[in-house]
């Protein structure tokens, strides 16, 4: 392989590298909306917005009431509680399965 692509979806950035010999060049970083042609596609302009998740709208309507569907900090922060009670549930010594054994 003598290129390689590194790409943070949540930092929106993409880190491009070459290798030469043994060791990995880094050839730019590029984010955001910017439009970059990066080896070996140089050719190609690339939209870089079209890598990320689309911007999250503002979930409150004039009213103060939160559209259906629409995810608040405190739904997630319930949720991954929800998560984390549910992975005790399954194994309540709190060790990974199998350790010990």
């Amino acid at each position: 392989m003598a290129y390689a692509w590194l790409v943070d979806v949540d930092a929106e950035c993409l880190e491009a590298y070459r290798r030469e010999g043994a060791f990995w060049v880094l050839l730019g970083a590029w984010g955001g909306d910017e439009v970059a042609r990066i080896a070996p596609f140089e050719a190609r302009e690339l939209k870089l917005s079209r890598l990320w998740m689309p911007k999250p709208r503002a979930a409150a309507t004039a009213g103060g009431a939160v559209p259906a569907g629409a995810v608040t900090e405190e739904g997630a922060a319930s949720s991954a509680a929800v998560q984390q009670e549910t992975v005790m549930e399954a194994n309540p010594s709190g060790t990974p399965e199998g350790a010990g054994e």
